[in-house]
């Protein structure tokens, strides 16, 4: 049976726990991660990399009681005092998926995280010219069925090739 994903606020699941359970997780962190020695590229400042297990994303999983597992970074995040609303996910501003440091973790919404991505869709989003170079802005830029991003003059062109196409094919 499928079971809906729940989005969880760890900070308040850590303030609900007794206080020897939320030092035995922090210890945790502590013992199963480590200081890379030079900086992050992006952030100044050097990733604390989790050795420990990792999802299949990439992404360091904590133990939690021996069974459940939780996103490091987000317990990280909680325990270093900040808040963590479950409607907010987690980009890591250094872009190491196994980095537990909280000064590299900031909260934004989905789609925001996703357009800071590298993926397609960020890709997609970021392209100000079509792939022959006219602008997609303003009147020359419309979304097709599909919801994607399309250009006018280069569709025109193709229409009308198309349609001369099979005029051609129908005189012949």
């Amino acid at each position: 049976m499928h079971r809906p994903f729940v989005s969880r606020c760890y900070a308040d699941l850590l303030t609900s726990m007794p206080e020897s359970d939320r030092l035995e997780i922090a210890a945790k962190i502590d013992s199963r991660s480590w200081w890379e020695t030079e900086p992050n590229a992006l952030t100044g400042t050097p990733c604390r990399v989790w050795t420990g297990e990792l999802a299949s994303n990439g992404y360091a999983l904590i133990r939690v009681h021996g069974r459940q597992a939780w996103p490091v970074h987000r317990v990280a995040l909680a325990l270093s005092g900040r808040y963590d609303p479950p409607e907010l996910v987690s980009d890591h501003v250094c872009r190491v998926r196994r980095c537990v440091n909280p000064d590299h973790i900031e909260l934004v919404t989905n789609v925001e995280n996703v357009l800071r991505g590298v993926g397609l869709s960020a890709e997609n989003a970021r392209k100000i010219c079509c792939h022959r170079g006219h602008l997609l802005a303003g009147s020359n830029v419309y979304r097709n069925a599909r919801g994607n991003r399309r250009c006018r003059i280069c569709h025109s062109f193709l229409t009308r090739r198309s349609r001369a196409r099979l005029r051609a094919k129908a005189a012949a």
